[in-house]
């Protein structure tokens, strides 16, 4: 787990999520990707340098 990012509930009912990871940090977006498994409800990774969007 990357430091600094907390877990938060989302609405998704699946299981396996594939998310980029985009850290807006000027004056470059470092783009990453990252695989788990979520909870029944789905799983929101989210921290200051950026959010986990699902793909």
């Amino acid at each position: 787990m990357l430091d600094g990012v907390k877990s938060s509930p989302c609405d998704d009912s699946k299981k396996l999520f594939i998310s980029t990871y985009s850290f807006q940090t000027p004056p470059m977006v470092i783009v990453g990707i990252v695989v788990y498994v979520a909870t029944p409800k789905g799983i929101c990774f989210e921290s200051s340098l950026g959010r986990a969007r699902w793909i």
